[in-house]
């Protein structure tokens, strides 16, 4: 099975803002999709090789939580707070960026997990008797609108 190939040449920047950028993707002659990123031109999920995107670092972490006391049922850890494209408070898993500073780390995916579950849930997570690990390692949320790149972790 094969896709389009789409070249640095073939993409257009229609829209530049502080916290998102619009590509015009021209995937076939006269054929076209717009692409909702985060990404410079360059660093474009469709203009990447098959070994390139092997390589990529994850925008996003999404944390599969399971609290497991002694005598008590596992629970699953769910997080509650506004997201304003949603315009409303929503239940989901905790989630967050890959920080700049969390790039620097051995694991930058393992390094924002554990910021992002102490910053949304309080609960500081300890290696020596946590387990954490990644489930899926390029996961797309909503592909038919962006090529945001999330990790999930468990």
């Amino acid at each position: 099975m094969s896709g389009y190939k789409i070249s640095k040449d073939m993409v257009e920047q229609v829209l530049d803002k502080k916290f998102i950028k619009v590509y015009d993707l021209q995937y076939d002659e006269g054929r076209h999709y717009l692409d909702a990123t985060r990404r410079s031109l360059d660093e474009l999920v469709a203009i990447k090789t098959e070994d390139e995107f092997k390589k990529m670092l994850p925008d996003a972490v999404s944390c599969v939580v399971i609290i497991d006391n002694d005598g008590d049922e596992p629970k699953l850890l769910l997080s509650y707070e506004y997201r304003y494209p949603a315009g409303r408070f929503i239940l989901g898993v905790p989630a967050g960026l890959i920080d700049e500073s969390d790039k620097a780390f051995e694991y930058p995916v393992l390094e924002t997990a554990k910021r992002e579950i102490l910053e949304e849930t309080g609960i500081r997570i300890d290696t020596s008797r946590d387990r954490l690990s990644v489930i899926n390692p390029l996961l797309f949320s909503t592909p038919g609108m962006t090529d945001e790149l999330t990790v999930l972790l468990f």
